[in-house]
């Protein structure tokens, strides 16, 4: 939809680009415009349920922005749960950084419709396997499933850490965790399921989160510092 890279174009801020693209090293800096994130809700809340349909099966869109606006208008579509799982899962492979990842997940608010429907949907993107599924599945978990902590952690398990938007998605959700479920998270950071780096990164971001009691910020930190007397003897 041409009208709308127009639109687009006419809200790009040099600056802002500027600042984004120092954020999103995995975004060429052609692909980017370096329009506002409101500016992006408010053009996506103004298009009617034809014109959203539309855009999303429009071929063509190579701007991050463009992609950011498909993720946004899937969150505001009225399709029933079926469809709105297809548009779910057409989308995911246009995901190539973190920011469209987590706005995308931010949006999907008919995950609270039926949980149960997405989690076969979480199932379907590990085993697809690619790193931006991974990482979807895991900011997912700690947005719409963190009460969960129990099968979370047995999906959790599978997902391997080598990549590291995957990594820090995984300890970001475990430091989520931490704030319903405190001890069986430690306990499972502990158990050997999850890898040292990725360990280390959970530990850092409880006890860098505001949620985190002093006590329990006093006791993470023992923790560590007795795990760094093991490895270095």
């Amino acid at each position: 939809m041409v009208d709308i890279r127009k639109r687009l174009q006419a809200l790009a801020d040099p600056d802002y680009r500027a600042f984004s693209l120092r954020l999103l090293p995995e975004v060429s800096p052609q692909s980017m415009l370096g329009v506002r994130l409101p500016l992006l809700r408010r053009i996506a809340r103004s298009m009617t349920e034809e014109d959203r349909l539309r855009y999303l099966e429009a071929s063509g869109h190579i701007y991050f922005e463009e992609i950011m606006l498909e993720a946004m208008l899937i969150g505001y579509l009225k399709e029933p749960l079926d469809q709105a799982l297809e548009w779910v899962w057409r989308f995911l492979p246009k995901i190539g950084n973190w920011s469209v990842c987590d706005s995308f997940v931010s949006g999907l608010k008919i995950v609270k419709a039926d949980p149960e429907a997405f989690w076969r949907l979480l199932e379907r993107c590990l085993q697809d396997g690619r790193p931006y599924h991974l990482r979807f599945v895991l900011v997912m978990l700690l947005t719409y499933y963190s009460s969960q902590w129990e099968r979370a952690f047995e999906l959790m398990t599978q997902i391997p850490c080598d990549v590291y938007y995957v990594r820090m998605a995984k300890a970001w959700a475990l430091s989520i965790y931490f704030q319903h479920a405190p001890q069986q998270t430690l306990d499972y950071i502990a158990g050997g399921k999850v890898d040292a780096a990725t360990r280390r990164a959970a530990l850092q971001k409880i006890v860098e989160s505001t949620r985190t009691s002093p006590e329990d910020k006093s006791r993470i930190r023992a923790l560590r510092r007795a795990e760094q007397e093991r490895i270095h003897g």
